[in-house]
């Protein structure tokens, strides 16, 4: 599953970054309505996704979308109100593959495909006590996982409502030690993300490319962080950081702490040790 990620770059900067991978951003919509969480964001957070806008890639090789500010966790187009939407529905922020043409949650938005842009994703063991791990490229740059989106208006709302659901699938041997899911991953370059965004191609066909192409998932690190990540209401730089680099950072912290105490019991009161004052400039 994909419950928590990291996205810690700001609407302006973002197109930059899909740039490098050769995707075009036409324009930014809804970014004022980004919430705040940028390490540790969660289901219902208001983050950027990616839509096609040219059916094909143009002459340069880039494909051509916009990115909109949407809500995580797709809300059915059936649900009209608020209410419902709390009594009715279950979790949707994952959507299981398998399950895409089948449940009616997700059928009337199989050709409303999405590519949804995070730095790593975090996923935790199930042993008695969860410990969370932080995946990422090798490289740093954008993931992109495959999701679906819907738009609809709730409670007579005059603006309507965009909001999306990651999809997963099984993992790959190498990463079921930790999870027996993971989202499905895209990488641009290859034929199965344009087919994903294109919502001329069948969903059939999206999905049977996808699994022809796994070159995706081999160029993946992962590695422990910070318990806190679990917090949803918490939001830290750290969460991304190998624990060990926050153990060793630690003992830093604590060795320069005490080299400080050291020196400054070395120096003495006496007014040769104070540093000169430095005039203000005039």
């Amino acid at each position: 599953m994909c419950g928590r990620y990291a996205l810690p770059i700001a609407p302006t900067t973002l197109p930059e970054y899909f740039g490098r991978q050769n995707l075009h951003v036409d324009q930014v919509v809804y970014s004022e309505k980004r919430t705040a969480h940028q390490y540790n964001i969660g289901p219902t957070a208001v983050v950027p996704v990616f839509i096609l806008t040219s059916k094909t890639a143009d002459k340069s090789g880039d494909i051509n979308g916009y990115i909109e500010y949407m809500r995580w966790g797709l809300i059915p187009k059936w649900v009209k109100t608020r209410s419902d939407l709390r009594r009715k529905v279950g979790s949707t922020f994952n959507a299981r593959v398998e399950n895409l043409t089948s449940l009616s949650t997700w059928k009337s938005n199989v050709n409303n495909r999405c590519a949804v842009p995070v730095l790593g994703y975090y996923e935790w063991t199930h042993d008695k006590i969860k410990k969370p791990y932080y995946i990422k490229r090798e490289d740093g740059e954008l993931m992109f996982l495959a999701g679906l989106f819907s738009h609809g208006k709730l409670d007579n709302d005059t603006e309507e409502t965009g909001s999306f659901t990651v999809i997963t699938d099984d993992a790959p041997d190498y990463l079921k030690w930790l999870h027996p899911r993971m989202p499905i991953v895209l990488q641009p370059q290859d034929e199965s993300f344009q087919k994903w965004i294109d919502p001329a191609v069948d969903i059939e066909t999206a999905l049977e490319l996808n699994k022809k192409n796994h070159s995706s998932r081999e160029a993946l690190e992962w590695y422990a962080v910070d318990r806190n990540v679990g917090d949803s209401r918490s939001d830290d730089k750290s969460y991304v950081l190998p624990q060990r680099n926050l153990i060793l950072n630690f003992f830093k912290t604590k060795a320069k702490t005490a080299n400080s105490k050291k020196r400054s019991s070395n120096d003495g009161d006496g007014e040769k040790n104070k540093r000169p004052k430095i005039p203000k400039a005039e």
